[in-house]
């Protein structure tokens, strides 16, 4: 994985060589086509297993009294959930189309898309507990507008968010605020109380995690949605408070 100063520096070289910008090109195409066949094919066959499963239960009600049947079903819904996931991480390579996007509507509509997304995970997978913050509070500028796919733009902060989520407790206040630091940029900063000591390039390496349960891909989307929006990112512990803000460039 490239980091934003080699994926810079690359930038640079490309403009230079139309030659090499048309292999860096080819070789990306390639490489997003390869993998979602694979993913698509590797879904195939685990729609196929789960509602096989589905079937012997319904015709064997006593086979979910096996430990070993329970523990098989579990795995495959945890594979599926990681399917989903490296969906989600694909997906933050594709340079989708872009359009203006207003950002403060972005922001005060995570934390309904946060809701949404906890509901779709207790349905899938009803023994997870999930805490989340009890309340939000926003500190943000109207009418920025940045142009990016909003899709891409939505599924990165709702991942940090998602983060912020998880460090904090029920009792705690998420901060969303956005600020036009510049004439031509904005930072986004979500703000969750307690210090979660870590280190942000190996933090946004894929599939690295030291949750139990977890792709380790959110903070990659975050790395790989920068990266093809010119943005940047950086993580500040201090006071007792975690930050993570992410800088865009204006329309």
């Amino acid at each position: 994985m490239l980091s934003i100063d080699q994926y810079e520096r690359l930038k640079v070289l490309c403009e230079d060589n139309h030659e090499l910008s048309s292999l860096v090109e080819t070789y990306e195409n390639m490489a997003l086509s390869d993998i979602s066949f694979a993913s698509h094919e590797i879904k195939n066959k685990l729609a196929y297993l789960k509602t096989s499963i589905q079937l012997i239960e319904k015709k064997t009600p006593e086979a979910t009294d096996n430990k070993y049947w329970n523990n098989m079903t579990n795995t495959l819904e945890d594979i599926i959930n990681y399917m989903k996931r490296l969906s989600l991480y694909r997906y933050s390579y594709k340079n989708a189309d872009k359009s203006e996007v207003n950002l403060s509507s972005v922001l005060y509509s995570l934390p309904d898309l946060l809701d949404e997304r906890i509901d779709e995970v207790l349905e899938e997978t009803p023994e997870d507990k999930i805490d989340t913050a009890s309340d939000f509070s926003f500190d943000v500028e109207d009418n920025l507008i940045v142009k990016i796919n909003e899709d891409q733009l939505t599924c990165m902060l709702l991942e940090v968010l998602v983060n912020a989520c998880e460090a904090a407790t029920s009792s705690d206040t998420i901060n969303i605020a956005s600020k036009k630091i510049n004439p031509s940029e904005v930072t986004i900063t979500i703000s969750n109380p307690g210090v979660s000591e870590f280190d942000i390039n190996q933090a946004v390496l894929p599939f690295f995690t030291t949750k139990e349960k977890h792709a380790g891909l959110g903070l990659s989307i975050l790395h790989q949605t920068c990266l093809l929006n010119n943005g940047k990112y950086s993580v500040d512990c201090s006071n007792g408070i975690t930050s993570v803000s992410i800088t865009l460039p204006l329309f």
